[in-house]
């Protein structure tokens, strides 16, 4: 289950990726920036699952609901998947 989360976060980098090349070549590159974002997120969530799973001693993993923007910190789920994909470059680099 967790593979099947962690690709599908994967894929939806990918079509945001997309996307934003799509509203780079009409012109409005300041646009871009939106779904640029949100591929970088989707990228720290699949990281942040990665992690959990390898990491976890606890059967289901628990995730905080940060990571998907609920709960009470849900303000602070740009920031900690943001964080999660800046700690996790040299792996990204290498492959996921």
């Amino acid at each position: 289950m967790f593979k099947e989360g962690i690709d599908l976060c994967k894929e939806n980098a990918l079509d945001y990726l997309n996307e934003a090349k799509i509203i780079v070549q009409k012109g409005y590159l300041h646009h871009a920036y939106v779904s640029v974002q949100l591929a970088i997120e989707e990228i720290g969530k699949a990281i942040w699952l990665k992690d959990e799973l390898e990491n976890s001693s606890t059967d289901p993993v628990d995730i905080p609901d940060v990571v998907f923007g609920r709960g009470k910190d849900a303000r602070k789920s740009h920031w900690v998947k943001s964080e999660s994909i800046q700690n996790a470059r040299p792996r990204f680099i290498m492959g996921l």
